[in-house]
């Protein structure tokens, strides 16, 4: 018997590979700050992509915003809005048929400008050049109490969250080869102890007709030396009767 099963099981493998196959991002980081744009890539897309800017929990994910819709392509640079707030997020990508999730990244608050931190008016064009009445006396200067403005702080790079999942694709597919494979063993065992069945089957068939072919020829050489012996026998009985006869006369 010829096993078969690897080809086959191969085939099913690759079969299910194309059937689950869809679109997925691409991107090896995800590190997206305001006001500097970002370039979203993608591939495997069967049409027009949506994508959309998610939060919330892994399991309850809501729609912040669409980023774009009905795009050709396998890329799109997005410039996250200045009124987006800081926060934890996830993007979101489907082609109608399929969808995709990027891991969950921080994106950090934009930084403060030095005019708004400081509490000054940014139309304000510093004292007035006009000088004061001659009648007046010039008040001494005084030094200025405004605090220096804070320095900006630049936005940290953060690694992506580490709480991302595997997409369900990816997990199917686990789930499908585990399957195969269980069969696939499956089938090699009955098949082993299929053969060793026949073979002992088979053994015993063999010692059964070897046992037959003993019993008849040993039946074979017993039949002439008891014919031979009966032969002698009736030969000694007639002599011992032509003995007496002549004794008697």
């Amino acid at each position: 018997m010829k096993i078969t099963t690897a080809p086959w099981a191969a085939f099913l493998l690759a079969s299910f590979g194309r059937a689950l196959a869809g679109v997925v991002f691409t991107n090896d980081d995800y590190y997206i700050y305001a006001g500097q744009p970002f370039t979203i890539t993608w591939t495997d897309a069967r049409g027009p992509v949506t994508i959309t800017l998610m939060e919330g929990p892994d399991i309850d994910l809501q729609e912040v915003l669409v980023i774009v819709s009905g795009y050709q392509g396998q890329e799109y640079t997005w410039t996250p809005p200045p009124t987006l707030a800081a926060g934890s997020y996830e993007l979101q990508i489907s082609d109608g048929g399929s969808t995709d999730y990027s891991p969950r990244f921080t994106y950090p608050a934009p930084p403060t400008s030095p005019a708004s931190s400081s509490g000054l008016n940014p139309t304000d064009t510093g004292p007035s050049s006009t000088p004061p009445p001659a009648t007046l006396p010039t008040a001494p200067p005084t030094s200025s109490s405004t605090p220096p403005p804070p320095a900006s702080t630049a936005p940290t790079s953060e690694p992506p969250s580490s709480s991302s999942t595997l997409p369900l694709a990816a997990k199917v597919a686990i789930a499908v080869l585990g399957s195969l494979l269980a069969v696939v063993l499956l089938l090699l065992l009955v098949y082993i102890l299929t053969a060793r069945h026949r073979r002992r089957r088979r053994r015993r068939l063999a010692a059964a007709a070897a046992a037959s072919a003993g019993a008849a020829e040993g039946g074979g050489d017993g039949g002439a030396p008891m014919s031979l012996l009966s032969g002698n026998t009736a030969t000694t009985e007639l002599s011992a009767v032509g003995g007496k006869a002549d004794g008697e006369r």
